[in-house]
C-alpha cells in the first residue's frame, strides 16, 4: 500500500538510506509535507485541521531548481485527500502524498455515568467539540434532540450520545387531546386539539383543531404541543 502512496516518476534516483551523502542535493522532505498541507488548506478551507501523513522521514528525492507543483483530484472529501506534489526541474520527480483533515463540531455528550432505562433531562447533557474523525456514526449536536428520551443501557460520563444508544418514549399518542401554544408577539396563546399521530420529544406532528383544521407543531412535553418557532 504505501509502495503504491509513494509512486514516483523515476526519472531521477530516489533512495531510502542509501548511505552518507550531501543532504543539500535532496529536497526536504518538511517542505514537501508543507506544500501539501498548504494545497489541501486551499481546497477543503472548511476544515480545522490538515495533516500529510506515512511520509517517510528517509526519503531522498532530488532537491527541485523550482517551486514544487501540486495537484490533486475532484473527489477530495472533508475527511482528506491524496495530494501530487512534483518538481518539473532537469530531475523531475512525483510523489503522492495523503492528507488526512479534521474538524471539530458540537456534540451531545453526558455530564455523568447515565444509568439504563434513565429518562434524559437538561442536566444530564451538554454539548462539547470534538473531532469528527474520533465520531461515531449519527451523533447529536442539539441537546433538545435527546430529551425525554429513555438510555437503552449504561454509559460513562463524556459519552457521546447516540441513536442506537436512546429509545425515544411517545409523549404523544394519536387520538389524544392536546395543548396546542403559540407565541405571537410576545404573547403566549394557547389552544386546543387532537393530536393525528404519534410522537416523541421536538417530533413534529400533526394536530386537528376544533375548527377541523390541520396543522403542524413540535412535540414540547407530555400533552403540549408548540405551533410555529
Amino acid at each position: 500500500m504505501i509502495g503504491i502512496i509513494y509512486r514516483c516518476l523515476l526519472m531521477c534516483g530516489v533512495l531510502l538510506n542509501a548511505g552518507p551523502s550531501n543532504a543539500a542535493e535532496f529536497h526536504s522532505v518538511a517542505a514537501i509535507r508543507e506544500a501539501a498541507e498548504r494545497h489541501a488548506r486551499q481546497r477543503l478551507p472548511h476544515v480545522d485541521r490538515v495533516e500529510a501523513v506515512r511520509v517517510d522521514k528517509r526519503l531522498r528525492l532530488k532537491r527541485c531548481d523550482q517551486p514544487l507543483r501540486t495537484h490533486s483530484e475532484a473527489t477530495n472529501t472533508r475527511a482528506g485527500m491524496t495530494v501530487e506534489v512534483s518538481c518539473a526541474g532537469p530531475q523531475p520527480w512525483k510523489l503522492y502524498v495523503p492528507v488526512r483533515a479534521s474538524t471539530t463540531v458540537p456534540v451531545v455528550v453526558a455530564v455523568k455515568g447515565l444509568g439504563a432505562n434513565q429518562i434524559l433531562s437538561r442536566d444530564d447533557v451538554r454539548l462539547e467539540r470534538r473531532t469528527t474523525s474520533s465520531l461515531p456514526y449519527g451523533f447529536f449536536t442539539d441537546p433538545s434532540e435527546v430529551m425525554g428520551a429513555r438510555m437503552r443501557r449504561t454509559v460513562a460520563s463524556g459519552t457521546v450520545l447516540v441513536p442506537a444508544a436512546l429509545t425515544a418514549d411517545k409523549l404523544v399518542r394519536r387520538g389524544q387531546r392536546v395543548t396546542l401554544i403559540r407565541k405571537t408577539g410576545g404573547i403566549m396563546v394557547k389552544g386546543a386539539g387532537v393530536a393525528l399521530m404519534d410522537g416523541v420529544k421536538a417530533q413534529r406532528i400533526k394536530v386537528k383543531t376544533p375548527s377541523s383544521r390541520v396543522v403542524e407543531g413540535t412535540v414540547e412535553s407530555a400533552d403540549v404541543v408548540r405551533i410555529g418557532s
